[in-house]
C-alpha cells in the first residue's frame, strides 16, 4: 500500500510539472478547472501505464502515445 501512495504522489508531481512547467498556478485564472482536469487525466494515465504495461514499456513515451491515441 505504501508503494501505491508513493506512486500516486510522484505521478501527481510529474503531471503538475508537465502541465505548469514554471510552477506558477496563479495565472490560470478562469481556466484553472481545465488545468486541474488535465493534471488529473495525466496523473491517471501515468498510473495506468505504471500498473498495466510490461516493465519495458513503463516510461513517459508510453504515456505520451496513450494520450495521443485518446485524442485521435
Amino acid at each position: 500500500m505504501e508503494h501505491k501512495a508513493k506512486a500516486e504522489k510522484y505521478a501527481k508531481i510529474t503531471a503538475k510539472t508537465i502541465i505548469s512547467s514554471d510552477g506558477n498556478t496563479s495565472e490560470m485564472g478562469q481556466n484553472a478547472f481545465f488545468y486541474e482536469s488535465a493534471e488529473g487525466l495525466l496523473t491517471s494515465v501515468i498510473l495506468l501505464v505504471a500498473e498495466f504495461c510490461p516493465p519495458e514499456k513503463r516510461h513517459i513515451i508510453s504515456v505520451f502515445k496513450l494520450i495521443q491515441d485518446l485524442l485521435a
